[in-house]
C-alpha cells in the first residue's frame, strides 16, 4: 500500500521527504512544548489552590475554635470570587461540613472523610476526568486538628490556553512545511533536469562511437557521475572493439567439443538445420548416423574418468580419419557422437544402401582395441541411421528424434548393431511410453498374476521346486514378460511390482503349507536387487508369513555383478544369512568370470535356454553345458537345465549329471489350482 503511494519521480519524492520530516519534527516540538506547558500550567495552579486551602485554614482557626459557624460561611464566602474556584469548604474532624460556597451542603456529611490520614492531613489531588485539583489542609491549634479546610480549583481554563498553544504551532508547522516543500522543489527540480540528462545520454550509448556528452560538468556528486559517464562510454567502446575483434575465436570454441575436438552439439543444429535446406534444394537424400559407446559407463566406473575420457579422444580421432568429404562429425554429450553425410543418393534405397555401408565402415574402424595407456580396451558402437530428403516437413529435432529411436532400436538387439528408422519403431516407442503407464497402476487395477512352472528331477519325474512367472494383461492383451519387464526395470515399477509378487508367493505358501515339501524359485531384477530396502522387504515377509526361508530360491542374472561387485556380494550374504537360496539365472549368457564366481555365495547355476535349444547336435552348445556342470560339481553347487523340450535333451542331461530340469516336455506354466492339483495338495 505504501510502496503504491509514494511517488515514482525523485523530485516529488524530495519534496514527500522534506514535508513529512518538516511535519515530523514540528509534530514532535508542538507536542513536547504543550505537554510542558500543561504539566507547568497544574503545577502553578496546584501551588495556587494548596496555598488558598492553607489561607483559609489559618484565618479560620479562632473561628472554629469557638464554633462560630457564621463567622467560618463569611470566611468561606468570601473567597467565592476566587478565579477558578469550583468550591470551598470547613468540615470538622467527623465530616460534617460546617461551611461550603454551596450552602445548601452545610450540615451534611462528607463520604469520603475516611481517605483523610490524620498523620499527614495535607493532601492535593489532580482529577484530571473531573479537570480539578483538590487540595485538603487542616485547622489546628497547636497538634490538635480542630478541623479541615478543602478547596476545589477548576482546570478548564488550562485545557483552553493549551488549544491556543496547539492552534498556533500548526500555523507555524504549515508555514515550516510550505517553505521546505518549496525548497525541496527548488533542489528537486535542478537535480532531475540533470539526471534526466544523464537518462537521456544512457539511451543514446552506441558502442560503435565515442562521443564524450558531457563536456561541462559541475563539482558535485551529479558532475562526478557524468564524468564518470564519459569514461564509462569511453570503455564500452574499447571494450566493444576488443570484443567485435575476437568474436569469431569465441564462436570457434563454442561450436567445438574441448574434449575430442569435434563440433559441439551447438554447430550440429546450424549445419543439420542447412543439410535439410541443401538436401530440398538438391533433391537427394542425406542421412544422419547417431552412434552410441557401448558399455561406456561400465568403463568409466572400473577405471575412472579420465580413461573414460581417453576413449572419447580415440574414438573422435578415427571418426575423423576416416570421414569423406561429404561427412561431418559432432559429439553430441556423454558417449554419443553424431554424423552427418550429404548428398548421399537420389534415392531412399540408394541412400540406404550408401548409409550402411558407411556405418559397416565405422563398425569396423571403432570395434578395433584401443590402447588406453595401461588397458588394452575393446569395445563397440551402436548405430541409428535416419535419411532425409527435405522434401518431408521434418525439422532437426525430428531427424534426431527418429534417429535417436533407430539407436534405441540397435541398442535392444543387443548393442553393436546398425538399425535404419522405420515408422514401425516409432509406433514401437509409442507402445512402449503406453505400456510404461499402463505400469504405474496395473498393481493397483490388480491387471498381473502369477503361474509356476515345474521343477522336476529328471530321472523319478518327481517334482521338487517351481519357478514363480509374472503375467500382464493389459487392456484385454496378455503382454510378454520379454516386453513389460525391461519397460518396469526403467520406470522401477519393478520394485512395487516385485513387491506385490512375492507377498502374494508367500501367502500362497502359507497357506498350502509348500514350504515342506518344494522350493519355490522367485526372480530378482537388478533394479529391485539394488534396492535398499530389499532386505527388510524380505525380512519382513519371514515375520508376517510363516514360510521357512530354505523353501525360497531367490534367482539374480549376471547382470547383478556388473555394477557393483563388492556391493553384490554383500548383498547376497545378508539374504544367504536370512536363510534364503540362491541360484544365479541365465549363467552363460552375461559376463561368466570364474574369477567372482568362486567368491559368490550361491547355490545353484542355471543353464539358459539358448544353450539347452542346441542339444545335444551344436558342438559348442554341448561343450558349455559340459562345462557349466562339471564348474557346478567342483563348486560343490547344484545345476538346473531351463527351456528343456525334447527327449533327447533330457538323455543328454540326465547323461552329464544334470538332475534338474524344467521345461514344456515336462510341464507348461500352470495356473496355482493346477499346479495344486499336480502336486496333489
Amino acid at each position: 500500500m505504501f510502496t503504491r503511494l509514494w511517488p515514482k519521480r525523485i523530485k516529488h519524492q524530495l519534496i514527500m521527504g522534506v514535508t513529512i520530516v518538516h511535519a515530523l519534527m514540528m509534530s514532535v516540538f508542538i507536542f513536547d512544548l504543550v505537554y510542558k506547558e500543561r504539566d507547568f500550567l497544574v503545577q502553578q495552579l496546584t501551588t495556587q489552590t494548596h496555598s488558598l486551602a492553607q489561607t483559609i485554614a489559618t484565618n479560620t482557626t479562632e473561628w472554629m475554635l469557638s464554633n462560630n459557624v457564621v463567622g467560618l460561611q463569611e470566611v468561606i464566602q468570601s473567597q467565592s470570587s476566587y478565579e477558578n474556584l469550583r468550591y470551598a469548604m470547613i468540615f470538622n474532624p467527623e465530616g460534617l461540613i460546617v461551611a461550603h460556597t454551596n450552602q445548601n451542603t452545610v450540615g451534611k456529611y462528607l463520604q469520603n472523610l475516611q481517605r483523610i490520614d490524620p498523620t499527614h492531613p495535607v493532601k492535593i489531588r489532580y482529577l484530571e476526568a473531573s479537570q480539578l485539583i483538590d487540595a485538603t489542609a487542616p485547622i489546628q491549634i497547636g497538634e490538635d486538628t480542630i478541623g479541615y479546610v478543602k478547596v476545589g480549583m477548576s482546570t478548564r481554563h488550562l485545557q483552553k490556553n493549551l488549544i491556543n498553544l496547539t492552534q498556533e504551532g500548526l500555523i507555524y508547522t504549515f508555514v515550516a512545511i510550505l517553505i521546505g516543500a518549496i525548497i525541496a522543489w527548488i533542489l528537486g527540480n535542478n537535480l532531475t533536469r540533470r539526471i534526466k540528462t544523464l537518462i537521456e545520454a544512457t539511451q543514446q550509448v552506441d558502442p560503435e562511437k565515442s562521443v564524450n556528452p558531457f563536456a561541462n560538468t559541475e563539482n558535485d556528486e551529479i558532475g562526478s557521475l557524468m564524468r564518470n559517464f564519459n569514461r564509462m562510454e569511453e570503455k564500452i567502446y574499447q571494450q566493444f572493439q576488443e570484443n567485435k575483434a575476437n568474436l569469431r575465436e569465441i564462436e570457434k570454441l563454442a561450436y567445438n567439443d574441448t574434449l575430442t575436438g569435434l563440433s559441439s552439439r551447438a554447430l550440429l543444429e546450424e549445419e543439420l538445420n542447412s543439410a535439410i535446406h541443401r538436401a530440398r534444394k538438391g533433391r537427394y537424400f542425406s542421412a544422419l548416423l547417431f552412434l552410441d559407446v557401448d558399455k561406456f559407463k561400465q568403463l568409466n566406473d572400473s577405471y575412472g574418468h579420465e580413461l573414460g575420457d581417453l576413449l572419447l579422444q580415440k574414438i573422435a580421432n578415427r571418426i575423423t580419419q576416416i570421414l569423406e568429404k561429404n561427412g561431418q562429425a559432432f559429439r553430441f554429450g556423454g558417449d554419443e557422437f553424431v554424423i552427418i553425410y550429404e548428398n548421399i543418393g537420389d534415392t531412399l534405397y540408394e541412400a540406404s544402401l550408401h548409409s550402411q555401408k558407411l556405418a559397416k565402415t565405422l563398425h569396423e574402424a571403432l570395434g578395433k582395441p584401443y590402447q588406453l595407456d595401461d588397458l588394452y580396451h575393446k569395445t563397440s558402437v551402436s548405430i541409428g541411421i535416419d535419411l532425409f530428403d527435405g522434401q518431408r516437413d521434418f525439422n532437426i529435432n525430428e531427424v534426431i528424434r527418429r534417429a535417436d529411436i533407430a539407436l534405441y532400436a540397435s541398442k535392444e538387439s543387443g548393442r553393436n548393431q546398425v538399425t535404419l528408422f522405420e515408422t514401425e519403431m516409432e509406433n514401437k516407442v509409442k507402445d512402449d511410453l503406453l505400456l510404461e503407464e499402463g505400469l504405474e497402476n496395473a498393481v493397483a487395477k490388480n491387471e498381473f498374476y502369477w503361474l509356476l512352472q515345474p521343477q522336476i528331477e529328471a530321472k523319478t519325474g518327481k517334482i521338487v521346486g517351481a519357478e514363480v512367472l509374472l503375467r500382464w494383461i493389459f487392456r484385454g492383451e496378455l503382454i510378454s514378460p520379454a516386453r513389460f519387464i525391461p519397460l518396469a526395470e526403467d520406470n522401477l515399477t519393478i520394485i512395487p511390482i516385485s513387491n506385490w509378487l512375492f507377498e502374494s508367493v508367500f501367502a500362497f505358501i502359507e497357506q498350502h503349507q509348500l514350504d515342506q515339501t518344494l522350493t519355490v524359485s522367485l526372480n530378482l531384477s537388478p533394479k529391485h536387487f539394488f534396492d535398499p530396502k530389499l532386505v527388510q522387504t524380505m525380512e519382513t515377509l519371514l515375520e508376517t508369513h510363516a514360510v521357512r526361508p530354505e523353501s525360497i530360491k531367490l534367482e539374480i542374472t549376471e547382470g547383478v555383478f556388473l555394477e557393483n561387485l563388492t556391493h553384490s556380494i554383500y548383498v547376497l550374504k545378508q539374504l544367504k544369512e536370512l536363510g534364503f537360496h540362491i541360484s544365479l539365472d541365465d549363467f552363460g549368457t552375461g559376463f561368466s568370470s570364474l574369477s567372482y564366481l568362486k567368491n559368490l555365495p550361491i547355490d545353484q547355476l542355471k543353464i539358459d535356454k539358448s544353450f539347452v535349444d542346441e542339444l545335444p547336435n551344436q558342438v559348442k552348445a554341448v561343450a558349455i553345458a559340459k562345462t557349466i556342470i562339471n564348474l557346478t560339481d567342483h563348486l560343490n553347487i547344484n545345476v538346473i537345465a531351463e527351456g528343456v523340450e525334447t527327449q533327447e535333451q533330457v538323455e543328454f542331461l540326465l547323461e552329464n549329471a544334470c538332475e534338474l530340469c524344467q521345461g514344456y516336455f515336462f510341464h507348461k506354466p500352470l495356473k496355482q489350482s493346477d499346479f495344486l492339483r499336480l502336486i496333489e495338495i
